[in-house]
């Protein structure tokens, strides 16, 4: 059925979105609980996400809290991806390729403002 596929996709969508917020929320939480209960060392400028992993493994609160604010920027990125997952399973090519578009946007974007 045609919208029993279309209702998977909008679910896979709000399970993706959802996932990444509630994430990003618990991580911000824990963070902010780290570093108010003890001192937290200054995460070095340009940290990328290994780095945040690899800090956040040795318990440094600022690192959780930096990583939380990665995966809250990365949200988006990935909800645009699963949409255009789910539209290309539909064989909604049209939509696939808007969503690609506007993924292209984002990264563009993205990659701009980082060696910028």
């Amino acid at each position: 059925m045609p919208g029993e596929k279309n209702l998977k996709t909008r679910v896979w969508i709000m399970v993706s979105l959802s996932a990444g917020v509630y994430s990003s929320a618990l991580l911000l939480a824990l963070g902010l609980i780290g570093f108010l209960v003890r001192d937290a060392a200054a995460v070095p400028a340009g940290a990328g996400p290994g780095t945040l992993v690899r800090q956040t493994l040795h318990e440094h609160a600022s690192a959780v809290l930096h990583l939380g604010l990665w995966l809250l920027l990365v949200t988006p990125i990935l909800r645009v991806l699963a949409a255009a997952v789910g539209f290309l399973a539909e064989r909604d090519h049209r939509y696939f390729g808007v969503a690609c578009g506007v993924l292209g946007i984002i990264l563009s974007g993205l990659w701009l403002a980082l060696h910028v």
